[in-house]
Formats: C-alpha cells, structure tokens, sequence
C-alpha cells in the first residue's frame, strides 16, 4: 500500500520555476530529469512515515522529466504524460479531468522538493464517520467515481486517505513531500 500512497503523490507531479520565499531556496531550473530519494507522509502537520528508495519495495524508484509545459512520470507500473500550468509557487497539473495543486518548498540546481496534498473529489462534503485518527474524526463517502475522506480543522476541511485501503487502523495522511535529485 505504501508504494500506492507514494505512487498516486508521484502521478500528481507537475513542473515550476520560481524565486526565492520564506527562506526556502528555489533558484533552480527545473527542465530535465529528476530521480525521487525518499518521501514523508503526513497527517495534520506530523510526519508519520518517512520512505527512503534503498529500502526494498519502497515504491518512489520513480523519474520525472519536465520540458515543455509538460512532465513525464516513468516507474515500473510505465509512463504517464501531464500538462501543468503555474503561478506563485503553486502547480497545478490535470490528472484525469482533476486539478492538482502543489507547492515547490525547495528548487536548486540539484534538489526538488514537492508539498503534494491529497485531493477531494466530493465537493459535498457529505458523509460519515469512518474512524478517529492521531485526535481527529475521520469522515468519508462514496460515489461511482471513488471513495472520499476528510477531517476538519476548525471550519476548514482537510482532504486525506488512509494509508492502507484495508485496514484504517494503518494511519491516515493529508499531504507527501517528496525529495527529488536531478539525474540529468
């Protein structure tokens, strides 16, 4: 499940260049190739999990390459092309007729790192409890498109998945980082 979870992260990658914020460096140019290292899974700002690719079935031996208005994301399970538009460090790709938005936090010559949050396809928002996780209730609903599932921050709501479809009691996760290296 884990390599699914990093899989879907890695499907929803898109392509920045931007300047300097908060500190954080992005002075890179991101054309080319770029090779993913390791991954964190979050839930409500906590790290829960970190993923490194020397660990054996670790799912992110995954390369992105980004020319033209578009990234090409090669794994194992093959090769998916996606167009991305850009403005203020936020990207934003079209999975499937879905908008994805994520954040550059780092861009250099040689690193990329991605902020990936999960999405919510149900603009209703209308379900059930499904589980209580880390100080949260966790609710969901389901429709013929996919299962959707969120938890709520004050009167924001905040998209996550479980971390294993299966068995809930596995954890929950709203957000990926993933580290990248340029390879080319």
């Amino acid at each position: 499940m884990k390599k699914y979870l990093l899989l879907f992260a890695v499907m929803l990658m898109g392509l920045c260049a931007c300047e300097k914020e908060n500190g954080s460096d992005t002075s890179g140019n991101l054309e080319g190739s770029w090779d993913a290292y390791k991954g964190e899974i979050l839930f409500d700002g906590k790290t829960i999990e970190r993923i490194d690719a020397s660990m054996p079935h670790s799912g992110i031996e995954t390369r992105l390459t980004f020319s033209d208005g578009h990234v090409t994301i090669e794994d194992e399970d093959g090769t998916e092309y996606y167009p991305y538009t850009f403005a203020n460090k936020t990207i934003t790709l079209t999975a499937y007729f879905i908008p994805i938005q994520m954040k550059v936090k780092k861009l250099t010559s040689s690193e990329l790192h991605l902020e990936i949050p999960t999405v919510s396809y149900d603009p209703e928002l209308d379900g059930e409890v499904v589980a209580k996780f880390n100080g949260r209730t966790i609710y969901g609903s389901s429709n013929f498109f996919m299962d959707s599932y969120w938890y709520m921050v004050g009167s924001k709501v905040v998209p996550c998945m479980p971390v294993d479809d299966e068995d809930y009691s596995e954890g929950w996760f709203d957000t990926v980082l993933l580290y990248l290296k340029r390879s080319k």
